[in-house]
């Protein structure tokens, strides 16, 4: 989904007690994974084992709310959980192919996201600080 110099935003609503590993979304060559593992978000870019993780315990088997960025500007990757911040960390850059993109597990069949997935969306842009916590709207959601 990410090629070179590209922005995107991806959002999931999710609701899981697993504290395994969790998919949320991928691309078919396993370039870019956004799930859970060990109960913790993590969004991770393999050709330059770049991540950033959220650090705390998210499921707790209630809805939750992720957006994942990639921004070209600043060379930054990052997350956001439940209408907070984002968090960013150093992308070291996206990788060149455009590859199929998969929801709920990983391109091999692997790792299936164990619980629930509602209201994913792509944005080929990344969304605003205004529009981030808009789409959480205090946990009822909104749809752009």
């Amino acid at each position: 989904i990410l090629a070179a110099d590209s922005d995107v935003t991806v959002a999931a609503w999710y609701k899981t007690s697993d504290a395994g590993f969790d998919t949320i979304c991928n691309d078919a060559e396993g370039d870019y994974w956004l799930g859970l593992i060990g109960g913790q978000m993590l969004l991770y870019v393999r050709a330059f084992g770049s991540s950033v993780t959220t650090g705390s315990a998210l499921h707790d088997g209630t809805w939750r709310f992720v957006i994942a960025t990639h921004n070209s500007a600043t060379d930054t990757i990052g997350l956001s959980l439940d209408g907070g911040a984002l968090v960013t960390a150093a992308s070291g850059g996206a990788n060149g192919a455009l590859n199929t993109f998969f929801v709920g597990s990983r391109s091999s069949g692997l790792w299936f996201f164990d619980g629930k997935l509602d209201g994913v969306g792509i944005w080929p842009r990344v969304l605003t600080a205004q529009e981030r916590p808009d789409l959480y709207n205090a946990g009822d959601g909104l749809f752009y």
